[in-house]
């Protein structure tokens, strides 16, 4: 499923959150006000010209597009089209869309702009609300990203690439810590406990452990 973030004031995401889910989005919201540095989705949707300052819309597009990558749709008000017309331009933004949002319209540009970034290509595991950029080496969960070490993300990249298979220690040592290893292969629970402290919570299970011999990433349904 393909997920859309919006920043946007509450009316209004909520409005579009709810027909875009119809079209089979999957779509996380913030206020314009809420750090969003750290997201991650196929395309966000940012308002402009409302709930901030114009120089903060541009700053958070500027941010978005040059550290994170993501294509950008600006949703520009018509009070925000009558103030800011020519200075629009320097907004770092793939598409625009002007006050009414038609749903169709909206859908047609997202669409666009998702089969280009696929056809540019970063490849990615993607598990319910679970996102692995093995290009860019990121996790997102439920369009957030997720901070993890060096080789938690190698372990969470092994498993999550085995849906259903369950591996000893030795063999999660043998993958991912490499032959040469010559710890204890009680580092495997130790970083499985981090790893799902990070991944995992009342709404998310990813890591199944099987007793007495290892551990296995849960097939999702």
């Amino acid at each position: 499923m393909n997920r859309l973030f919006i920043v946007a004031q509450a009316e209004l995401a909520r409005r579009l959150s709810r027909e875009l889910e119809g079209d089979g989005f999957s779509c996380y919201v913030a206020q314009p006000q809420e750090d969003v540095s750290h997201i991650g989705a196929e395309v966000v949707l940012v308002e402009v010209g409302e709930g901030q300052p114009y120089q903060k819309t541009e700053e958070l597009c500027r941010a978005l597009k040059l550290e994170r990558r993501l294509p950008l749709v600006a949703l520009v008000s018509k009070n925000a089209f009558a103030a800011y017309a020519g200075e629009l331009k320097t907004l770092l933004c793939d598409d625009f869309i002007l006050e009414p949002y038609d749903r169709q319209e909206l859908l047609l540009r997202i669409t666009k702009l998702i089969g280009e970034e696929k056809h540019a290509g970063d490849q990615q595991l993607v598990i319910g609300d679970l996102v692995i950029n093995l290009t860019q080496a990121e996790v997102f969960l439920s369009g957030r990203a997720v901070e993890l070490t060096f080789r938690e993300y190698e372990l969470l990249r092994f498993l999550a690439s085995h849906p259903g298979r369950m591996y000893s220690r030795d063999a999660l040592l043998n993958s991912v810590w490499g032959y040469d290893y010559f710890g204890g292969d009680r580092t495997v629970d130790v970083h499985i406990r981090r790893l799902r402290s990070k991944i995992e919570d009342a709404e998310h299970n990813f890591i199944d452990t099987v007793r007495n011999m290892g551990y296995r990433f849960r097939k999702q349904e």
